[in-house]
Formats: C-alpha cells, sequence, structure tokens
C-alpha cells in the first residue's frame, strides 16, 4: 500500500468512527490524553474538545508556548503536536525502521468505556495520519489507560489541602474537573523544576496557615504558651523562606551551576537535533552518510555529557535543600509536640477547616506570590527564553530542507 492509499485508508477509518458513534449523545465526563515522546503532552478534554493542556517536560512547555491548543477538536490538535515535533526537529522524515521514534499514547478520565475507546482510536489515527502525511520516522503505540489513581495524585500535588483519603472518596467527574485545573495552572509554569517549585511553596503555604490558625486559638491567659508558639511560627516562616530563596536562586540565576548546564545542555541538543536532520536528509537521498554518523554520535555523546553535568549540579544542591528541609520539619514538628499541651477546647478540625478554606480560596494570590517570589521580569525573561529557543530549533529544520 503506497502513501497516498495509506493516507486514504486512515481518514476512512476517522469516517466509520463518526458514522458507527456519531448518532451518540455528547459524551458525558472529562478525556484526559498524555502523547509521550520527545517533547510530551498532556491534554484534558471536554465532548471532543481540547480544554486545558500542559508540557510534562521541558520540551513539551516549549512545544505548546505560544501554540493554540484550547478549544481545538482532540483530532486537530493531536495533528498540531505531530506537526510541531517536526518543525522543532524533534520528529525526522523518512522510511520508517527498526530505530524510528514512538508517539506513545495513554488515555484515561471520566467517560464510560465506550467513550474511552473511541478517543484513543481518535488519537492514535490521528498521530498516524500525520506521520504519514509529513513521511515521519515514526509509528504511534497505545499504553495501559490510566486509571483513577494516577487522577488522585495529580489532585493531591494540585491541591495540598486534599488527603490521600479525601481524594479517593471523590466522584470521578469531581476529580477530574481538578485535573483540568491543575493542567491549567501547570501550563502558565515555564519549566518542570519551577512547577515542582510551585507545588512545594503551596503545600508550606498551607502548613504555616494552619498553625497560624491555631495560635488564633490560645488566649491571653496562655500569653506563655501563646509567645513560644508564636517564636516557633516565626522560624517555620523563615525556614520557608530560606528554602524557596535558595531554590529560586538555583533554578534561576545565571549564576547558579544549575541554569549554566541547562544552558549547555540546550546548546548541545541543538547541535544534536541538527545532527539528526542531516543524516536524514542525506540519507533520504541515498547518499552516504558513514562522516556525518560519526558526528552524530560525538554530539549524542556531547548531549550526554550535559545531561549528567545537569545531575551533578543537582546532587551538588541537594545536600543543602535536605538541610532545609531538615531544619524546617524539625520547627513543625516541635509546633505539634507544643500543640500537646493547649487547652481541650481548641477545636483543630475547625482550624483545619479555616485552612483549607482560606487555600482554596487563593488560587489567584497563591500564584501571584509564586511570581513575586521569582519576579515577574525573570519569569518574562525565562519565557522569552524559551520561545526564542524554539524559533531557533524550527530556523534549524527549515535550513536543513533547502
Amino acid at each position: 500500500m503506497n502513501k497516498i492509499n495509506k493516507i486514504i485508508f486512515g481518514l476512512l477509518i476517522i469516517c466509520l468512527v463518526f458514522v458507527f458513534y456519531g448518532c451518540k449523545q455528547e459524551s458525558k465526563g472529562t478525556g484526559y490524553v498524555v502523547i509521550e515522546t520527545n517533547p510530551s503532552i498532556e491534554l484534558v478534554v471536554q465532548n471532543n474538545v481540547i480544554v486545558s493542556v500542559n508540557g510534562l517536560n521541558d520540551e513539551g512547555k516549549m512545544l505548546i508556548a505560544g501554540e493554540k491548543f484550547i478549544d481545538k477538536s482532540i483530532g486537530e490538535a493531536t495533528e498540531l503536536f505531530v506537526k510541531l515535533t517536526e518543525k522543532m526537529g524533534y520528529s525526522v522524515k523518512g522510511s520508517v525502521d527498526s530505530s524510528c521514534q514512538e508517539f506513545k499514547i495513554s488515555v484515561g478520565g471520566s467517560l464510560e468505556s465506550d467513550d474511552l475507546k473511541i478517543l484513543e482510536m481518535k488519537v492514535n489515527e490521528s498521530v498516524e495520519n500525520a506521520i504519514l502525511f509529513l513521511g515521519l520516522n515514526a509509528k504511534s503505540s497505545i499504553q495501559v489507560q490510566k486509571q483513577k489513581e494516577y487522577f488522585e495524585k495529580i489532585a493531591m500535588k494540585f491541591d495540598p489541602t486534599l488527603t490521600e483519603e479525601e481524594a479517593k472518596a471523590m466522584e470521578y467527574n469531581e476529580l477530574m474537573n481538578v485535573v483540568n485545573l491543575a493542567t491549567l495552572e501547570k501550563a502558565e509554569i515555564v519549566s518542570v523544576k519551577l512547577e515542582e517549585y510551585y507545588q512545594e511553596m503551596k503545600a508550606y503555604e498551607f502548613k504555616l496557615k494552619y498553625k497560624q490558625e491555631i495560635a488564633k486559638g490560645l488566649g491571653e491567659g496562655y500569653k506563655a504558651l501563646l509567645d513560644s508558639y508564636n517564636a516557633l511560627l516565626t522560624q517555620l516562616s523563615e525556614a520557608i523562606n530560606a528554602l524557596q530563596a535558595k531554590k529560586v536562586e538555583f533554578f534561576t540565576s545565571s549564576d547558579s551551576p544549575y541554569v549554566k548546564a541547562i544552558d549547555e545542555y540546550n546548546k548541545a541538543k541543538a547541535e544534536f537535533l541538527k545532527s539528526k536532520l542531516d543524516v536524514q536528509a542525506l540519507k533520504n537521498e541515498g547518499k552516504d552518510t558513514t562522516i556525518q554518523n560519526i558526528s552524530l554520535r560525538l554530539k549524542e555523546e556531547a548531549l550526554l555529557l550535559a545531561e549528567n553535568t545537569i545531575e551533578v549540579a543537582e546532587s551538588g544542591f541537594e545536600v543543602t535543600f535536605n538541610t532545609l528541609i531538615s531544619s524546617l520539619e524539625q520547627v513543625y514538628k516541635t509546633l505539634e509536640n507544643l500543640e500537646k499541651e493547649f487547652p481541650e477546647e481548641i477545636n483543630f478540625e475547625e482550624k483545619l477547616n479555616y485552612a483549607e478554606n482560606y487555600m482554596n480560596g487563593a488560587k489567584k494570590e497563591l500564584f501571584a506570590k509564586y511570581e513575586t517570589s521569582i519576579s515577574k521580569e525573570k519569569l518574562d525573561q525565562l519565557k522569552a527564553d524559551m520561545l526564542a529557543q524554539k524559533e531557533e530549533l524550527k530556523k534549524a529544520v527549515e535550513e536543513s530542507k533547502k
């Protein structure tokens, strides 16, 4: 079957899906799709339309930056994703071989079983058709469906007030609404490391707020106890601020060994992708690629070395982070020990509810605090750098086609 016939066959399959399932009512519930290659993304789908999208790695975040995925159909969004991987040099043209790139597709969510299968089929067909249309050296594969436990973990990261028991007790649709909000929120953050920092910041903000609410329950009759507790609260706040400041410096300062390692990695990655494109272009023309393959291997080794440098930088700072975290947790434990001396009339559950209500109503304030802790100017610069890198990759691909 030639390429044109394969494309026509794929389109016919999609048409058949709509013929057999088009008469069904709009699917109730929320679907979730992960496409893993490099880059990797997650998409949340309602009534066949994308409502949120996020990059699962830094490459994925760069790919979606400045692109319109939301409000597209799942087929259009999937096709756009594959096209962007080719435009940015992550996918290359050529005949499919044993070492070809793989697009791994996983779905899940609160849709009915039949609707999940339809969603899975739509995504797979769209990926396959885009691969065929672009003539990529790639294939798609369907992975095991994401189960409820997977989404419970996403929800707990997004909402630090949620316990494991509460997440498990949530209705599937309610849980997927939280996943949608989490995906929208994460998409605003330019790197995976800063995303982790933000989630950690929220968790500590909740702990601090809870302890502050408990302090309000002590009257003047317990002044000595209250003074001791407030002194510990000050220590806790200072420990949290010290940890956050150190992490911000590590992830964003141009003098940080981590940031320097990331810069070198991005340069090595661009060189590797360009060399990969050059080799594939010669191969497609039937030319000898011996010398270019040697160059490609050297650049791959340079990329691996740059990746290792990042790991070394991270491990070097881990000792500092662990020391700060240990100090923070020790203060928190001391607070809990002191609470054993508090009068019985203090309703800890009520204080916990106050703290939870605050956290659930302060999403914008918390994100504003995150931006302030790094500085809006720095975040804007990080986003601008990411978009510039994206354009450089696209330019390298265009030049390789000439």
